[in-house]
């Protein structure tokens, strides 16, 4: 019904064309999310059979109810499980068998208030039936469903009847919480193998309220380009990624207000992403013209490296989505054969030693001689922390003998037994969880932070206890369990002799550069130049007051 209301709809706004000045035969493209979605997406299917005078540049889907039922059982006893109630008294309404049939189901003292949503608005009814078990108004309970009634309404209601002809963009959050993205999938694969073009995108990064709003920009930007006349590719491509605003076009149609909207939504800069490109002149010129736009796509491109660190827990669905969307994007990277055996490189293995190299190649153990126009000597690269030049701690301690067993440190910068000492990109930093700045920043700021200490409080010296530089070890090789680099495999990340990852941070870049915002100085053995520790605080005058006649007496007052 929705379907036909929306291609009824669209009939009669064609023939105002006489009062309403609209075109005879304008270009028209669909739009809808969520319930939304359902209106368009039917529409789409039935306009062959109910409209087929009516033609459609393109529809944009979001948020897509693929299968009621799963609905039904997916936001049940959730946040959502107000629309289940909502959703099942709008059927009532409209199908009188299957109102008959919940009537023979409900209990009766709880009835009334299953249909209260009928007499008031769907963000009350969202709230009163938030968390409930709606199974729990039926004499059947969890089987009401699989009555059916039920089923002969979900399967009348079911997308997928026809394949539409209509150009469509699906796009669709793999964390939905209200519709599971598997029925999208099949949905795509049942229209894709009827023949139709569809571009689908699965978003990482929102859930089905907020992709309503960051999946806007990306939604317009492909049906501008079909109402101004391209034609899109024909068939299906399907990509998986972190979000759906993926180019400045899409950021600039959103509008400044609803991107900072997003940003205090989500968690998260989302913005615009043209990653390993060059940007033209013109862009270059509009980042100058307009610094606020440019803030905007600095902290896209680096909100879209810090977003992806899910990715790496061992087990997690973001680590499977990854997985299936770098092996889809592999295996397509050739597809002409020829092509594919001329870019190859052709190589032979030798699994036995090298004697030497001489002025033709190189002779092996068994004396073959191998010839070569130009040898390429690549037998790896010393990635320890060793240092490359002596560093001197407490008691003879040499840090280069000592990370040569096991280098440890607290939080990557500073090391039991050397006093006075601080490092960039030690042991355990953050030099695999996104862009390099923001980690070295933290660092940076860090260190700021405890030299002004320093330097106010006149110490001597400061070094790390071993303590808190063992347990933060601890806590590291705990976290680093559940992650990736544990796994069973070979690492430059991995010590070789105690197989310990030692290199990268175990959270994200956000969590390290929230973890290193405040300094720790109990964590530190403080030696002072004078004894008493206090004699920093002077003879009880500011320097203001002792060197600034004209300066701030009341500097509290602001």
């Amino acid at each position: 019904m929705a379907g036909q209301a929306t291609l009824d709809s669209i009939r009669a706004v064609l023939k105002s064309s006489r009062f309403s000045g609209i075109s005879v035969k304008p270009k028209v493209a669909l739009w809808g999310y969520s319930g939304g979605a359902l209106a368009t997406n039917w529409a789409v299917e039935l306009q062959r059979s109910y409209a087929p005078e009516l033609s459609f540049v393109g529809a944009a889907i979001g948020g897509l109810i693929g299968s009621i039922g799963n609905v039904l059982e997916t936001i049940n006893k959730g946040p959502f499980a107000g629309l289940a109630v909502t959703g099942l008294m709008g059927l009532y309404n409209e199908y009188p068998y299957f109102a008959t049939y919940l009537e023979e189901q409900f209990i009766p003292a709880t009835a009334e208030t299953f249909k209260s949503v009928l007499r008031q608005c769907l963000g009350v009814s969202t709230s009163q039936f938030s968390g409930q078990d709606i199974s729990s108004y039926f004499k059947s309970g969890a089987a009401v469903p699989d009555g059916a009634p039920a089923q002969k309404v979900f399967a009348a209601l079911n997308l997928g009847q026809n394949v539409p002809k209509t150009p469509l963009y699906i796009y669709k959050s793999i964390n939905d919480q209200i519709s599971p993205i598997a029925d999208t999938d099949n949905l795509v694969n049942y229209y894709c193998k009827g023949g139709a073009t569809i571009e689908y995108k699965r978003d990482l990064v929102s859930d089905h309220t907020s992709l309503s709003i960051t999946g806007a920009g990306e939604a317009l930007v492909w049906l501008e380009a079909r109402m101004s006349g391209q034609s899109p590719e024909s068939g299906c491509s399907t990509d998986t990624v972190i979000s759906t605003l993926l180019n400045p076009e899409g950021l600039a149609l959103l509008g400044t207000t609803l991107v900072e909207f997003l940003i205090a939504l989500l968690g998260v800069p989302v913005g615009p992403l043209s990653l390993g490109t060059l940007d033209s002149e013109e862009e270059r010129a509009h980042f100058g013209a307009d610094p606020d736009f440019f803030l905007r796509y600095r902290k896209a491109i680096e909100g879209y490296f810090n977003s992806g660190w899910k990715t790496f827990y061992k087990g997690s669905a973001a680590q499977a989505e990854a997985q299936a969307g770098t092996l889809a994007h592999c295996q397509e990277i050739f597809h002409d054969e020829t092509l594919r055996n001329f870019m190859t490189p052709i190589f032979w293995f030798f699994p036995f030693g090298v004697t030497k190299m001489n002025e033709d190649g190189i002779v092996h153990l068994d004396g073959t001689v191998n010839k070569y126009d130009a040898i390429v000597c690549a037998t790896g690269f010393d990635t320890s922390f060793t240092p490359r030049f002596p560093i001197h701690g407490r008691n003879g301690h040499e840090l280069m003998e000592d990370f040569s067993k096991s280098p440890e440190a607290y939080l990557g910068l500073a090391v039991h037994g050397y006093p006075n000492f601080f490092m960039f990109s030690g042991p355990i930093s953050p030099v695999g969880n996104g862009s390099a700045f923001p980690g070295a920043e933290g660092t940076a700021e860090y260190i700021a932070q405890f030299l002004k200490k320093f330097y106010k409080e006149r110490i001597r010296t400061f070094e790390i206890k071993q303590k808190p530089q063992d347990d933060f070890n601890d806590w590291v090789q705990a976290k680093m369990s559940k992650m990736v680099w544990t796994d069973n495999c070979d690492s430059w990340y991995k010590h070789p002799k105690t197989g310990k990852v030692q290199v990268t941070w175990p959270g994200s870049m956000l969590h390290y550069r929230e973890v290193m915002a405040d300094v720790h100085y109990e964590h530190f053995k403080l030696d002072y130049l004078s004894k008493n520790v206090f004699d920093w605080f002077g003879n009880g005058l500011t320097w203001s007051e002792v060197n600034d006649k004209h300066g701030d007496m009341a500097p509290y007052i602001t």
